[in-house]
């Protein structure tokens, strides 16, 4: 459809729009005229990253297929790229947080650049523009100015970009509010912060202040009001409600917010004076659940929400004959948030998972240990973390978290003690998502990346950090695994541009590796193995388990012929395949995300409804 025939269609249909499931839902009306309706569902949004038109017509997202800048037509709830990007991922680099222009014709996004392509001086985040239909993207803020960036807002005017950068300095992670000068580049900083995590934040119509949550070390989230030209900045929403800010209402008379102070979670307004005293602050619709904030459009609200998350899924599988024991199934309700990353302990009584609830902007992260077969449970309370083994004894998981070297961040392992609650330090060595942990816990095995197709298979020693390399020269690793005994890995390997994948096995120490098992599909770039699966071992080392597309497959490692044991029926690219000692037992990540956008009118200031938000 052109885009004639779309406007065309807008102001004809109005708010009847179809979305991804179905005709747009509606709540009843507040008493004071203010509606909710919801506008778009659909499967993988990044609320996160997010932003609506001006026109409300479209909500920017990422195209995770390709990696490229995209856009939710909220009209017929189809994601459209917006053409920051070509070839797909014949490169790594990939388009994240991003806003639109006051006039919605350009958008100016947050960009990971690999340092190998063309037009890459290096690796890193830089800040890029692009119009909105497509065109050639301009660099705003190249690589090497931060570390990291996410976008809020574009001035009123258009002359300025509100965000938020960290930059590594030492052992700190400084985080500071900017605005950057849309003519030129320019950062200038609004104000920073060493102890507390900037949440989201919005300029006041006339560009002169800005407001921003700050979320603080002792965990409640509390809105502030700072002048764009610096200065202290002033509390107007703290105490003991956790409060999140929405945005600050076009006709400048306060700000909206989302808030757990009234009898359930929801939105409400903070009126300021002249002066940006606060008053009272006063409930404009209750109920809201899992609200994740995307933004202002000229004549509406517009928020996210969370319905349905990746898993993980526990069931057990007949290794000899093939077949389910106990039917698949996740272990929690997927609504409550994701799950991640399960492991079995090696005594094979528990389990431990990640999980993190529904909601990018209030999301708890937790370590949980479940017990295998009962409802015995424990929960550590931690930032971004994910398990990845157990000690060899099963009394403590070991767990990825963040550390700082004296430039830049790094992956640790610290284990977490279920007896004592505590958690320490187990080693500094190099590890990432693919990397798996020797039985006996001294080793990390993972790769070291040489360019896009090239990598180094490596062993990490957690104590002292040496790096010992033990095939050089592979093609892009997906997945590695080691063996019982701790002497050998298994290993997915695959050719990106032969388009084909296969499975080896080489000893820990080096040598001639021994390819299993292959696939070749000239119709996908990345195969039918899906990245970070893994492919356990079975307890007596003579076999792995391979997924293949939904299927599970039994190889020996000896030589001889695959045998399909189960296809699994689950949906979404699976990963994170592991074994329980007993053999039959399994865990897995599977499924996909689902999400809705709804969209708030009548608000108190707003004007009177005129683009494709109109309702």
């Amino acid at each position: 459809m052109n885009p004639a025939m779309r406007k065309a269609l807008i102001l004809a249909l109005c708010l009847a729009w179809t979305s991804a499931t179905g005709v747009i839902a509606q709540e009843a009306g507040s008493p004071d005229g203010i509606t909710v309706h919801r506008v778009w569902s659909g499967v993988e949004p990044d609320f996160y990253a997010a932003h609506p038109s001006p026109d409300g017509r479209y909500v920017s997202d990422i195209d995770w297929d390709s990696g490229d800048l995209a856009v939710i037509d909220l009209v017929d709830g189809e994601l459209e790229k917006v053409g920051a990007k070509n070839g797909g991922w014949a490169t790594t680099d990939w388009a994240e947080s991003s806003v639109f222009s006051p006039d919605g014709s350009t958008m100016a996004y947050v960009w990971w650049n690999d340092g190998l392509g063309d037009d890459s001086d290096s690796e890193g985040y830089s800040l890029r523009t692009v119009v909105r239909g497509g065109g050639e993207p301009e660099v705003l803020v190249p690589v090497g100015v931060a570390d990291y960036y996410l976008l809020d807002e574009w001035s009123p005017d258009g002359a300025y970009i509100l965000g938020r950068t960290w930059q590594w300095r030492g052992s700190d992670a400084t985080d500071v509010l900017v605005r950057i000068r849309v003519s030129d580049g320019e950062i200038e900083q609004v104000a920073g912060f060493d102890n507390g995590d900037l949440i989201n934040a919005s300029f006041s119509p006339d560009a002169t202040h800005v407001a921003f949550t700050l979320d603080t070390a002792e965990g409640a989230r509390d809105v502030y009001v700072t002048s764009t030209a610096g200065g202290d900045a002033r509390i107007v929403l703290g105490g003991q409600a956790d409060d999140l800010l929405l945005g600050w209402m076009p006709d400048g008379s306060g700000l909206m917010f989302y808030s757990d102070r009234g009898a359930t979670r929801g939105i409400w307004a903070l009126p300021l004076d002249s002066n940006l005293r606060p008053g009272q602050p006063r409930l404009l619709k209750p109920d809201v659940w899992r609200l994740e904030p995307l933004g202002f459009s000229r004549d509406a609200y517009m928020y996210g929400v969370t319905i349905e998350s990746r898993q993980v899924y526990t069931g057990a599988i007949d290794v000899e004959n093939g077949g389910f024991l106990q039917p698949l199934g996740p272990v929690q309700d997927a609504s409550r948030g994701t799950s991640s990353s399960g492991v079995f302990s090696p005594d094979g009584k528990y389990i431990a998972y990640a999980t993190r609830t529904a909601g990018s902007y209030s999301a708890d992260f937790a370590l949980i240990i479940r017990a295998v077969g009962g409802d015995d449970t424990r929960t550590f309370t931690a930032d971004r973390i994910r398990p990845y083994a157990w000690t060899p004894d099963s009394k403590a998981v070991l767990a990825r978290s963040i550390g700082v070297t004296d430039s830049a961040p790094q992956s640790r392992l610290q284990a977490f003690d279920l007896s004592t609650g505590e958690r320490t330090d187990v080693g500094s060595g190099r590890f990432n998502d693919l990397s798996v942990i020797s039985p006996d816990g001294r080793f990390a095995y993972t790769f070291q990346r040489q360019g896009w197709n090239s990598m180094d298979l490596a062993a990490s020693e957690l104590a002292t950090g040496s790096v010992r390399v033990i095939m050089e020269g592979l093609k892009a690793i997906i997945g590695i695994a080691v063996s019982p005994d701790g002497k050998s890995l298994a290993v997915v390997e695959e050719d990106r541009e032969a388009q084909s994948q296969r499975v080896f096995t080489v000893p820990v120490s080096g040598g001639e590796p021994t390819t299993v098992y292959g696939t070749e599909r000239a119709e996908s770039v990345t195969g039918s193995i899906p990245f970070g699966a893994g492919t356990p071992w079975t307890p007596d080392g003579k076999n792995l388990l391979v997924i293949d597309g939904k299927s599970i497959i039994r190889v020996p490692v000896s030589g001889g012929e695959p045998m399909k044991l189960v296809d699994l029926p689950v949906s979404g690219m699976i990963r994170w395949f592991r074994l329980h000692p007993d053999g039959s037992r399994i865990l897995l990540d599977a499924g996909v995300s689902k999400g809705e956008i709804w969209m708030l009118k009548g608000l108190p200031g707003m004007p009177v409804a005129t683009g494709a938000s109109d309702g």
